[in-house]
């Protein structure tokens, strides 16, 4: 069983509904780099179409790439009376570099709502309801878009429940077929060639000839170069966001060129893109033997003979008589 992990704010919104993904966010705060990070909480609204919000999402992380300024974020669809489907998008931001507070802005005719209007997509974005965040740190202070996110203490308790709340089964509509997201920074060019450039081939691991196991080299993915990496962890979560089971991951990843055993993708999941817990709840479907294999095809062929010979057949040559 998948250990449940409890916040203030799941508690009050019917429990958590991913265990898995709150700790990959989780380990996304913990493991930031950014020297001044803000964490900023979208509300996307005004479409019933699920991809408008999946583009919207695209496009306010590009606004910041494009414009120097690295981020990364979590995001999930969900379902209300109020709102009908609408998509929540918590996203770090480094905010020593670049001018986040213009790209940003939320005024009708800023950077923001222009782009997102081309998507049809209306935006809200909700302050940080503890009085922490305010401005001299007290409830006279002005409270900003955004809470910052600090290496250690109650900022960064704050920044690890709040993002709790993308994973709250309040509203979460389990028929969708996918409802989250997820969104990483590009590789730094000094280290390697963007992402988005990097071959299929690149993204399959050299061997290491000293792996432990009895599956192959294909278990160690440290000694792949960082665009590499971040090239698999986002397929990685694309299969974990459609909720495939590891069979069907490997036949995914096999299809991008990516060849994995079912026991390297269960390493992978588990320990090395910290998806705890996934495996044992999308289990891959039992083996089928050769024997059961025969069975089904034999009916199969019975089944076949049987409907040939209910068809009447039709003399078009009779014999004369």
């Amino acid at each position: 069983m998948t250990k449940k992990v409890e916040t203030s704010v799941t508690l009050a919104r019917g429990g958590m509904h991913s265990p898995a993904r709150y700790r990959a966010a989780k380990k996304m705060i913990l493991e930031c780099k950014y020297k001044k990070t803000r964490l900023y909480h979208f509300i996307l609204k005004g479409s019933t179409d699920p991809k408008a919000y999946n583009k919207a999402a695209d496009g306010i992380a590009r606004l910041l790439r494009d414009n120097n300024i690295p981020c990364t974020g979590k995001g999930c669809w969900e379902v209300s009376e109020d709102k009908g489907l609408h998509f929540h998008f918590m996203v770090l931001v480094e905010a020593e570099y670049g001018k986040v507070d213009h790209w940003l802005n939320p005024a009708e005719d800023g950077p923001l709502k222009t782009m997102l209007r081309r998507f049809g997509v209306k935006v809200h974005i909700a302050e940080p309801q503890n009085d922490m965040h305010r401005v001299g740190g007290n409830k006279l202070g002005k409270m900003p878009l955004y809470a910052y996110v600090s290496k250690s203490g109650p900022k960064l308790e704050d920044a690890l429940i709040r993002i709790s709340y993308l994973f709250k089964k309040d509203q979460k509509d389990d028929s969708m077929k996918r409802i989250y997201y997820s969104t990483r920074d590009r590789a730094p060019k000094a280290e390697a060639q963007p992402a988005e450039q990097v071959s299929e081939a690149q993204a399959v691991e050299a061997p290491e000839p000293n792996t432990t196991t009895n599956e192959g080299n294909d278990m160690n993915v440290t000694n792949l170069i960082p665009s590499a990496f971040a090239y698999l962890g986002a397929h990685y979560e694309t299969c974990v966001d459609r909720g495939y089971n590891p069979v069907e991951i490997q036949a995914y990843l096999g299809s991008k060129g990516i060849h994995k055993s079912v026991l390297a993708i269960k390493h992978d999941l588990e320990h090395t893109f910290q998806f705890a817990g996934y495996v044992e709840a999308h289990p891959a479907p039992p083996m089928v033997s050769y024997t059961e294999a025969d069975a089904q095809l034999a009916k199969g062929r019975q089944s076949s003979r049987v409907a040939k010979l209910a068809v009447p057949t039709i003399d078009r040559f009779p014999t004369p008589h």
